[in-house]
């Protein structure tokens, strides 16, 4: 079973000055308090079915550059918030999009490590990512290429995973996928496995009219739906508010989006929920601010 929506939020979500009730605080806050700004300042994620208190399940700030680029995420998530990631994106002088991007995973002082992505981008789509991991000691543990050919709406996959091995990088395996996507209107609204594995069987996606935060916000889109950070379809043009999809050999499952907005059309909160069975959070709550 994947933990679909669990998956944005662990790579998404810190805030601070939180610690209290956020049914409270939601209740406070005037949907038209922020309408001048769309830039996403913090994301709350919330368990409606826990205590006032500790209904909070997941964290995430935002940082940009002086050119609105977004330049830092900070998340907390797990039991009291122990664990942590932060992710630096650096850009090549005025460019839009971020060419590296690096992230520090914190599990309580158990298992640290560093991963160093390396973007290569054709017509706003990521066509290749390498990622270099380090452990806690900056010591290389490995590698992973993905590595894309686009050819109107079929698109051909290839995934490559390294150990590092007596100071090289030792192939440990190898797999081609091939996938049929659709694009509409700047979302993903289809996409089928044709042969191969390593993604979904299908995807079918509808969206509403609105715009995107989570995109202004982060740049970095895949031409396919399973992608490292997140499922794609939470990174289009518009928000997502059903997917249906299935796993390799899994049944068909559903998840469901409904989005409060404000006057210019940005949500201010969804509910969420899934047929593919634990869900971490159930409500989601996005702050703004002018930049």
């Amino acid at each position: 079973m994947r933990l679909l929506f669990a998956s944005l939020i662990i790579a998404l979500f810190m805030v601070s000055s939180f610690s209290s009730c956020q049914k409270e605080v939601e209740g406070n806050l005037p949907v038209l308090i922020q309408s001048d700004s769309s830039f996403i300042d913090k994301i709350i994620a919330l368990d409606t079915t826990l205590p006032a208190g500790a209904d909070t399940t997941e964290k995430m700030f935002f940082s940009y550059d002086n050119v609105k680029r977004l330049s830092k995420s900070t998340q907390l998530y797990g039991t009291g918030f122990i664990a942590s990631s932060v992710t630096d994106f650096l850009y090549a002088g005025n460019d839009t999009l971020p060419y590296k991007k690096i992230s520090r995973e914190v599990y309580t002082g158990l298992w640290d490590y560093t991963d160093t992505t390396y973007y290569t981008y054709s017509n706003g789509f990521i066509v290749k990512d390498s990622t270099i991991t380090h452990d806690n000691t900056n010591s290389v543990i490995g590698a992973v290429v993905r590595q894309y050919s686009i050819s109107g709406t079929t698109v051909s996959k290839g995934l490559r995973t390294y150990d590092f091995n007596g100071g090289n990088f030792v192939l440990q395996s190898s797999n081609n996928s091939l996938l049929t996507v659709t694009f509409t209107a700047g979302n993903l609204v289809s996409q089928t496995l044709v042969t191969g594995t390593n993604t979904f069987e299908s995807v079918q996606a509808v969206y509403d009219t609105k715009p995107n935060p989570i995109l202004k916000a982060f740049k970095t889109k895949y031409p396919e739906a399973d992608t490292p950070d997140w499922q794609s379809w939470l990174v289009q043009k518009n928000n997502p508010s059903q997917i249906q999809y299935m796993e390799m050999g899994g049944p068909l499952e559903t998840e469901s989006y409904v989005y409060t907005y404000r006057g210019d059309g940005y949500p201010v909160k969804f509910t969420y929920s899934t047929t593919a069975g634990f869900q971490l959070s159930n409500k989601v709550l996005f702050f703004y601010k002018t930049i």
